[in-house]
């Protein structure tokens, strides 16, 4: 079942624009810069790669807040490989998650979110990663801890932290991890932990709250 929901994975590439400061420590952190002026007060732009699923047959995908946030433009790719203007919804950086909205004519394939409340350590999941040469590749893991983050701003945000035996590139920011009955149990984040090789995973809960509660469009 968790195959099934390919279709419903997207690619996310961002392009943002920045005000040159001569030095290269101005550049955020894993951007691939297109273009490069040395002259400072220039225009430096760049772009971010991830990936995202549609959580709501209308063209609603949740992503994270760090590849989408201050974009200029943002491309969605969709599994058919059909190309859409996206647009950001909402973005909460504390919890690392955003929404993005595509206007298809068409329903779009989702994957509906599932109680991460009930999730204990040992429990299998399943991830859907795009980096490098592993698209559409299914990855089995174990959840291995539950982490609470404390609210010193926003709300609470809860983490998954899933062992796959290997680290997750870069590229699978934003990938999905599901149940065996292919629901959305997290969203793949920025951080990992070093010492067991856990990827940190924004846990459904967090996602259904801000879902629910988004600002119309």
């Amino acid at each position: 079942m968790a195959r099934d929901r390919t279709r419903a994975l997207v690619s996310i590439e961002c392009v943002n624009a920045l005000h040159a400061t001569g030095n290269k420590e101005g550049l955020p952190g894993g951007a691939a810069v297109l273009f490069r002026n040395k002259n400072p007060g220039r225009i430096i732009k760049y772009s971010r790669n991830g990936s995202g699923v549609i959580i709501d047959p209308r063209g609603i995908i949740v992503t994270n807040a760090h590849i989408v946030q201050n974009a200029a433009g943002i491309s969605v790719k969709l599994f058919s490989g059909v190309r859409f203007e996206g647009r950001v919804i909402h973005v909460i950086p504390e919890s690392d998650i955003a929404f993005v909205s595509i206007k298809s004519s068409v329903p779009l394939s989702f994957v509906p979110l599932a109680n991460s409340e009930g999730l204990a350590p040992g429990t299998w999941v399943y991830c859907i990663g795009r980096a490098l040469n592993h698209n559409d590749s299914l990855f089995e893991g174990k959840v291995s801890g539950i982490m609470r983050k404390p609210a010193f701003r926003g709300p609470q945000t809860t983490y998954l932290q899933v062992r796959f035996g290997f680290h997750l590139y870069g590229g699978d920011s934003g990938s999905p991890i599901l149940d065996r009955k292919g629901c959305l149990v997290g969203l793949v984040s920025g951080g990992r932990r070093s010492g067991d090789m856990a990827t940190l995973v924004v846990a459904s809960n967090v996602i259904r709250d801000a879902f629910w509660n988004l600002p119309k469009f």
